[in-house]
């Protein structure tokens, strides 16, 4: 928002803010209406600009919020607190974060390590503790929230991280895992790498094998591969005993591997190379003529 800034002799000067306009006299802030009418007395360290109808204050380094009108509707008695968004904002307090509402009532009691974000797409944020069996180098567990603020996944893993077709990537320790969009862990984090391939299928890489089940985590294939590619028009590109093929959303072999080079597909061709002939095939595996 745009700020206007008067210097006067007094030392006094406004900053307008919709209706409002902030104060700042001998090293305060206050509040004063669109007439000039003092609503709030400069009192505060510092007032920043209104955000969503309330603004963040400070006093004697601790911070809280006023709304439009002036009334003070959380005392200065957190650390750092974020602007609010939706009726709520992050709050710290003793290096934890929480959430409160715009009564001032927490909703999120702080004892999380980050400020809680929700990610645009998901609904969904990554929360953070302190790992308790880790005391020398203050590492964190991760874990979900909901935007109810209910914690559906207690935090236990490394990091948490959303990946294609809503999956959750999770680790422990740089060992990885994934979750399913229900949030059921169908490959534990002891992996060096997973990924979703399609929407019921998923690698994991295991003593250089990439081994494939769906979404429930059974096994959805007993052929394992040396190389596992990103699905492209329906099919994703795999190596074993040093051939290449392709296979489908639910990991089937539909092209089976016997080419000495494959490419991804691409618009319903891909280019293959067989016994030193290079040609195009169709999803089927024809030739293309």
């Amino acid at each position: 928002m745009k700020t206007t800034l008067f210097i006067l002799c007094s030392l006094l000067f406004t900053s307008s803010i919709w209706s409002q306009t902030i104060l700042y006299k001998k090293g305060k802030y206050g509040l004063s209406d669109a007439s000039g009418n003092v609503i709030l007395k400069p009192k505060y360290d510092y007032m920043a600009e209104f955000v969503n109808g309330y603004a963040r204050i400070e006093l004697n380094e601790k911070y809280g919020f006023i709304d439009a009108s002036g009334k003070e509707i959380v005392a200065p008695k957190y650390d750092q607190v974020r602007d609010f968004a939706l009726g709520y904002a992050n709050v710290e307090l003793a290096k934890k974060w929480g959430v409160i509402d715009t009564t001032g009532k927490v909703v999120v009691v702080p004892e999380y390590a980050y400020a809680i974000e929700f990610d645009f797409f998901t609904g969904l944020a990554d929360i953070a503790i302190d790992d308790p069996n880790e005391h020398t180098w203050g590492y964190n567990i991760h874990g979900i929230m909901n935007s109810d603020f209910k914690v559906i996944l207690q935090p236990k893993y490394s990091s948490v991280k959303w990946v294609d077709y809503d999956y959750v990537q999770v680790d422990m320790y740089s060992k990885f895992g994934l979750l399913n969009p229900a949030l059921e862990e169908i490959v534990p984090p002891k992996y060096k790498n997973v990924a979703p391939i399609a929407p019921e299928l998923v690698a994991f890489l295991d003593n250089g094998l990439w081994y494939l089940v769906n979404r429930s985590g059974k096994p959805a294939s007993d052929i394992t591969y040396t190389d596992m590619n990103y699905m492209s028009n329906e099919l994703a590109k795999v190596s074993r005993d040093g051939k290449f093929g392709f296979i489908d959303a639910t990991g089937k072999e539909k092209i089976v591997c016997k080419y000495d080079e494959a490419e991804s597909f691409s618009e319903e061709k891909a280019k293959v190379k067989l016994n030193g002939r290079e040609f195009y095939i169709d999803k089927n595996g024809n030739e293309i003529k």
